[in-house]
């Protein structure tokens, strides 16, 4: 159960993959594009465990039909899709490499210089996380967004608002 890029349930904060990242991202696409990368991840993972082909071949399609959503997006959220991609195949085959780099992001962006955006810091965030390898908060999110989120301040799903209309 995906939702689009450009819609949203009214009732979003039920969706367990949504309400992690309403938390951390102020954009409410942004948070879309996070739940659906996470909902794809976790669709893939349990294709690897299917007891047959029938459930291998119904939940491949779910995620494929995900990824599809976002992977040839020409814009900066397909962008940050590919972005994500890539960040959780570093931390998945590198993670001690990455953590070293995150820490070397972590002590840049400190001293205020900026090498990468951060919609791209988020996705390192997420990637760590989602492969087990630290946790992602809004406290330790360093970003603008992650610091004016604390409590879900300034965002449709954390307000409970609707966008646009809802479909899943």
């Amino acid at each position: 159960m995906s939702t689009t890029p450009e819609t949203a349930p009214a009732d979003a904060l039920d969706d367990p993959y949504i309400a992690r990242y309403a938390g951390l991202v102020a954009d409410d696409k942004e948070v879309l594009m996070r739940a659906d990368f996470a909902r794809m991840r976790d669709l893939g993972k349990a294709a690897a465990d299917a007891e047959s082909i029938e459930q291998l071949e119904r939940l491949s399609s779910q995620a494929s039909a995900i990824s599809d959503l976002w992977k040839d997006r020409d814009d900066e959220l397909g962008h940050a899709w590919q972005h994500l991609g890539d960040a959780y195949h570093d931390w998945r085959l590198n993670p001690s490499t990455m953590a070293r780099f995150a820490e070397q992001v972590e002590v840049d962006r400190a001293q205020g210089v900026y090498a990468m955006t951060d919609m791209q810091w988020r996705s390192h965030m997420q990637a760590r996380e989602i492969t087990g390898h630290g946790q992602w908060s809004a406290e330790a999110d360093h970003s603008s967004a992650g610091s004016a989120l604390a409590g879900h301040g300034g965002n449709a799903f954390a307000a409970g608002t609707e966008r646009d209309g809802a479909e899943r």
